[in-house]
């Protein structure tokens, strides 16, 4: 089945609204099995709108769109599709009448009314966020699914997408799929590695998904029923925990900051941040997870020397004899904000971030990472590639995967070592 994907809006093309939902519908795809042959973003305009739609709906059995559903002027993809479809005539739909109706309180304005007016023959995804509903037009073999553009409306209606797929697909069976996220490993490690696991798992396959530092691992399955791909994707994951028994963070959705704020949790201990290159990413990374309060005790941004001395406790001749880019500084940094935080567990990083500040004996990209708890305290140094932010980036993902791995290890916190990405 070749699924496309169109979406819609003057305002993605000019750059002023990133595309998430491509990103958000191509994740929700893969983890049910299923795959996006091809992506477009095209302009509101109708004409062209309808050609690129056209084109697309010519090429796949399914078409899926975001955008240009609303009560606006520049919302024409119901009525293209419903041209394309033959589908002009309209109906009341009076769930979607009903809706509107409660939500407002009053008589809405009449152009949100008509959105209740739907093509004939279509079916409706009902929108419990928004007002414009979502539209799955049939003919001649071939569907359109037709979503609104706003992501927190897009997204809740991906389950009833996916369902739709389901049934539609050609073939025996059903898809099932699961996600296994890892931290701290290559892309062409864990490769090697699945072209030699999945020949002895027959119909199961794969993709890869990597961002700085982290990889997901997708992999779908069709069997006859869904307990049998479920079988299948558990043996998967059975064999690839016992390669990757640490690299393997969450399976599904979670985060690597949900993961270490569950173990914190789990053990009832508290964190403590100093943060130099990162200027507080990693803080903002834990608080960004509901609840952290119960175990972040808070973060320090100690930018200057002056900061690391008068508020960390950085000694003078520690930072002139080994600067404030080193490993002693680090590891300082790290026991002493665990120490004044009253926290479980200090961590700490300094680092270059560029673009400038490097020297040949300390480039842009050196980074220390580290950790101190009641044991003792570990430093990592790494030289992560690339510009500013993805230093920053590499920084505070890889400070979270250590803490993450000594909150899993019961052995002391005392090794001091050195890692290249």
């Amino acid at each position: 089945m070749r699924i496309e994907l169109v979406t819609v809006g003057d305002e993605l093309l000019h750059g002023t609204t990133v595309n998430t939902n491509a990103a958000a519908i191509g994740r929700r795809l893969v983890d049910a099995g299923f795959e996006l042959a091809a992506h477009a973003t095209v302009p509101d305009e109708p004409a062209s709108l309808e050609t690129h739609l056209r084109r697309a709906i010519a090429r796949a059995d399914v078409v899926i769109t975001s955008g240009g559903l609303g009560p606006t002027v520049d919302d024409n993809t119901r009525d293209v599709l419903a041209r394309i479809f033959g589908a002009e005539k309209r109906r009341t739909d009076k769930r979607v009448l009903a809706y509107l109706e409660k939500r407002y309180r009053r008589k809405p304005w009449k152009p949100v009314l008509d959105q209740a007016r739907v093509p004939a023959g279509t079916t409706v995804i009902l929108n419990k966020v928004g007002t414009a509903p979502g539209l799955i037009f049939k003919s001649k073999g071939k569907t359109a699914i037709a979503l609104p553009g706003p992501p927190r409306e897009l997204i809740p209606m991906l389950e009833r997408v996916v369902a739709f797929l389901r049934a539609f697909s050609a073939g025996p069976g059903v898809f099932a799929g699961t996600t296994l996220r890892t931290a701290g490993i290559r892309e062409s490690v864990l490769d090697a590695t699945l072209r030699e696991v999945f020949p002895d798992i027959p119909g199961l396959t794969y993709g890869l998904a990597a961002d700085l530092l982290l990889v997901d691992i997708r992999l779908f399955a069709r069997r006859r029923t869904e307990q049998a791909a479920r079988r299948a994707l558990a043996k998967a994951e059975k064999l690839l925990r016992a390669h990757f028994p640490d690299e393997i963070y969450a399976t599904g959705a979670a985060t690597l900051e949900q993961v270490v704020g569950a173990l914190l949790l789990e053990r009832k201990q508290t964190l403590a941040l100093a943060e130099s290159c990162t200027g507080g990413l990693l803080a903002r990374l834990i608080t960004d997870v509901p609840g952290s309060s119960d175990y972040f005790r808070g973060g320090l941004v100690a930018y200057s020397n002056e900061w690391k001395q008068m508020f960390l406790d950085v000694p003078a001749a520690t930072l002139a004899k080994h600067g404030a880019v080193s490993r002693e500084t680090a590891l300082t940094m790290a026991v002493n904000v665990r120490r004044i935080g009253g926290a479980d567990h200090g961590v700490a990083i300094t680092g270059i971030a560029g673009p400038g500040g490097g020297t040949k004996a300390k480039p842009v990209g050196l980074v220390y990472i580290a950790l101190a708890d009641a044991n003792g305290a570990a430093c990592w140094e790494y030289n992560f590639p690339g510009e500013r932010e993805m230093v920053r980036t590499l920084s505070a993902r890889a400070a979270l995967n250590h803490l993450r791995l000594a909150l899993l290890d019961a052995s002391p916190t005392t090794t001091d070592t050195t890692a290249s990405d």
